[in-house]
């Protein structure tokens, strides 16, 4: 990036952020700096009250009216401090210490003019310089009001010693003329190094929230693709832990759904036709896992397995998982309606132990493994087009909330003879 583009990009960032992001960097600002301004606000205090011994020397008889100028800002700061706390004060801060600045610059003007003499009156002008500076480093306000709040401080002091303290009586090349000449350009010199230190502050701190923005986008969009792969609770313990992740469960419902006759559908179909729909059909069947409470697991091509009672999450697990293979029917149906297609799903649920972990360091997934999902998945291949079969042990949790029929015992590789059941509604 070009010197010009940077200066370019640094004004940008003083000028503010739309209103939106300006709100919430001011909300930032405000929740790191809180402190600090009201630390600013006691060193002021403690500051104003501390060179009260100073207006003895300078005004032996009139010190006293100097210490009331002292007292009213003292007594303002006070009021600002314990304004701080309030809940207004987050919207208003930058306002209110404004305010304060301006206070206190009123204050010091009046403490000069009350011993007539501008020789005397000089030795608090290093007061205007001291909060010039305290007006553009501790007070959090914006580059533009801070700007502001030192030319007011500028015009106020020329107005004060050209009218009050009437400097220029003898002319510009008297003693006083010279002097308000020399102290004016200091204050303007401290009033253009101030602001210039407030640029570099505020510039850095905008980019560090613009930074902090997209670390935090970058952050989310992270932890939404892995919550798009995992279950909440499973990424969290993958982000705050090494150890191999692995639970058991004594009963998870465990679905298998197949899209039948898709190799023949594959053979005739444009591939990005083809994941157009898997797409539009399994992001449907991922509304419903999320409606009903259930866990996603994956899919295998036309292949698509969903659980239950993971994680704690759904008590009645078994009954939602009936609900979701009826969905699922349904929604298939309207597809085919819809598209003018012929696909048909085949079903199989069972409920039982299972072992459920993450796998692998690279390309990770959750994934459940036992006897129960090696039933779900025969449950599955061994049904009927456009049925839902589920076990004996599935029958039982669902019996009393939907209407099944008997198939009887049917052969299942690998497990004998199975008494299954039919899901009809």
């Amino acid at each position: 990036m070009s010197a010009k583009s940077s200066i370019f990009n640094n004004l940008q960032l003083l000028m503010g952020f739309d209103q939106d992001e300006e709100l919430a960097y001011q909300k930032d600002q405000f929740n790191k700096s809180k402190t600090v301004l009201r630390g600013a606000i006691l060193f002021s205090i403690l500051l104003f009250g501390a060179f009260a011994w100073l207006d003895v020397y300078i005004a032996e008889t009139e010190y006293k009216s100097m210490w009331v100028f002292r007292l009213i800002y003292c007594f303002y700061a006070f009021i600002i401090f314990a304004y701080s706390y309030t809940v207004f004060f987050e919207s208003l801060h930058q306002l209110v210490m404004g305010s304060l600045v301006l206070v206190a610059c009123i204050c010091i003007l009046g403490i000069m003019i009350i011993p007539m003499e501008s020789v005397n009156s000089n030795v608090y002008y290093t007061s205007l310089i001291l909060l010039v500076f305290f007006n553009f480093t501790l007070t959090n306000m914006r580059f533009s009001y801070a700007s502001i709040i030192a030319v007011i401080i500028i015009i106020l002091y020329l107005f004060t010693c050209i009218y009050f303290l009437e400097v220029l009586k003898d002319g510009w090349l008297s003693t006083n003329g010279t002097l308000f000449t020399n102290n004016t350009f200091f204050l303007l010199m401290s009033a253009v190094l101030g602001a210039v230190v407030n640029g570099i502050i505020e510039t850095y701190k905008r980019n560090d929230f613009v930074g902090q923005v997209a670390l935090k986008k970058e952050q989310l969009k992270s932890n939404q693709l892995l919550l798009n792969i995992l279950p909440n609770k499973i990424a969290d313990q993958l982000k705050n832990s090494t150890e191999t992740i692995a639970d058991e469960y004594n009963a998870v419902s465990v679905l298998f759904a197949d899209l039948v006759g898709f190799t023949n559908l594959a053979s005739r179909k444009k591939p990005k036709d083809l994941v157009d729909m898997l797409d539009h059909i399994f992001s449907k069947f991922d509304f419903l896992a999320d409606k009903y409470g259930l866990e996603k697991i994956k899919t295998i091509g036309d292949a698509y397995m969903v659980a239950g009672g993971l994680l704690g999450k759904n008590a009645s697990h078994a009954i939602a998982m009936g609900d979701m293979a009826l969905s699922m029917m349904k929604e298939l149906e309207k597809y085919n309606r819809r598209f003018d297609e012929n696909l048909n799903l085949r079903i199989g649920i069972h409920i039982g132990p299972v072992v459920a972990g993450v796998i692998g360091s690279r390309k990770f997934s959750y994934d459940l493994w036992g006897d129960s999902v090696n039933v779900a998945s025969r449950m599955e291949s061994s049904g009927e087009v456009g049925k839902i079969q589920v076990s004996s042990e599935m029958y039982q949790a669902l019996k009393s909330n939907f209407n099944l029929s008997a198939r009887g015992a049917i052969k299942v590789k690998g497990k004998g003879e199975l008494y299954t059941y039919f899901l009809n509604g």
